[in-house]
C-alpha cells in the first residue's frame, strides 16, 4: 500500500478555517488530474474547512470516497520540534489517534 499526502489548495487566509480561493480550486482540480495514474481507494481528510474543500474536489473529480477526521488538522511545528517527553497530555493524544488512525488505514 502507498500513502500519498498531499495539503489543501490556496485558501483565503492565514486563519486557521479558511476556504479556499478560485485559485485553490483550481490547484485541487489540478491534483486530480495528476492523482488520476494512481489506484486511489480512498481520501482522508481533515476536518478544516480548506481541506475539506480540496477533498471535496478530489472525491468529485476521482470518485472516490473521503473520510472526514479531526486527527488530521495540521500541528504546530513548535510542538513537533520538542522533544516528546515534553509535550503536553493534548499533544501526546493526538499522536496517539494519529498513529492508531494510520494502522488503521
Amino acid at each position: 500500500m502507498k500513502l500519498i499526502l498531499v495539503r489543501h489548495g490556496k485558501h483565503e487566509s492565514d486563519g486557521e478555517d479558511g476556504k479556499l480561493v478560485s485559485e485553490g480550486e483550481k490547484q485541487s482540480k489540478k491534483l486530480a488530474k495528476k492523482l488520476e495514474k494512481f489506484n486511489i481507494k480512498e481520501i482522508y481528510s481533515s476536518d478544516l474547512k480548506r481541506a475539506k474543500e480540496t477533498s471535496n474536489i478530489l472525491e468529485k473529480e476521482l470518485k472516490i470516497p473521503i473520510t472526514i477526521t479531526s486527527v488530521l488538522r495540521e500541528w504546530s511545528s513548535s510542538i513537533i520540534k520538542q522533544d516528546i517527553n515534553k509535550w503536553q497530555k493534548e499533544s501526546k493524544e493526538n499522536l496517539r489517534r494519529l498513529k492508531k488512525l494510520l494502522d488503521e488505514v
